[in-house]
């Protein structure tokens, strides 16, 4: 029979992430300088991670309800973001 937990153990450095996952975020890990997804992680503890960032995305069919003309351009990591917003001739 084990020990019971008696607070004296640290607590693992992903603790915050691993709850996260089990609850259905998404994680990435650092590889190389760079995120990728990361759909089953080890949880090594010499390992970067991070919850997938949240892209929110506007159906197009909105914009054009709208008459919108959008300017978007991506920035340094790859996120698209709305440069201009004019009246669509």
């Amino acid at each position: 029979m084990s020990t019971p937990y008696t607070g004296n153990k640290p607590m693992h450095p992903h603790r915050e992430l691993i709850i996260a996952w089990a609850n259905g975020a998404e994680i990435q890990q650092r590889t190389e300088n760079r995120w990728k997804d990361c759909t089953y992680p080890v949880w090594d503890e010499r390992v970067e991670y991070r919850i997938k960032p949240y892209e929110p995305t506007l159906p197009y069919n909105y914009v054009w309800a709208l008459n919108l003309k959008l300017t978007m351009e991506k920035d340094v990591n790859g996120i698209i973001k709305v440069q201009k917003v004019e009246l669509a001739k």
